[in-house]
């Protein structure tokens, strides 16, 4: 729920919903990804301030959402919005945290390494 003005959300969010009303009004609750689509539970979800990070069970992560500083864990030379979740590869390792920004990503691992993506203008 909230707005889906840099598809934080997801693109199906916005399939029935005119541009005025999706830059005008915050959207209800819905149903956005199941166990299903991700073809396990999602363990851990974290919402930024237009992206939001999804992890599952097994410690696949996954971004959607506004990825002009990277924050959405994807080359932001190659997507400026992320319009559907796109798996970060995070090579295997054992997620115990994350911490989501207004523009950055912060992961915590099982072994108390912290990795990060995403702005460093304010350090």
């Amino acid at each position: 729920m909230g707005k889906n003005n840099r598809f934080q959300l997801g693109a199906e969010f916005n399939m029935n919903t005119s541009n005025n009303e999706i830059f005008d009004k915050y959207q209800p609750a819905k149903l956005l990804f199941d166990e299903d689509y991700f073809n396990e539970p999602v363990k851990l979800v974290h919402a930024g301030k237009f992206h939001s990070i999804i992890v599952t069970e097994s410690d696949r992560m996954f971004g959607i959402g506004y990825n002009k500083y990277g924050q959405v864990g994807i080359s932001n030379s190659m997507y400026l919005h992320a319009e559907e979740p796109v798996e970060i590869f995070t090579d295997d390792i054992k997620i115990k945290q994350v911490a989501v920004g207004a523009h950055h990503t912060l992961v915590l691992d099982h072994d108390g390494n912290v990795f990060g993506f995403g702005a460093r203008n304010n350090g």
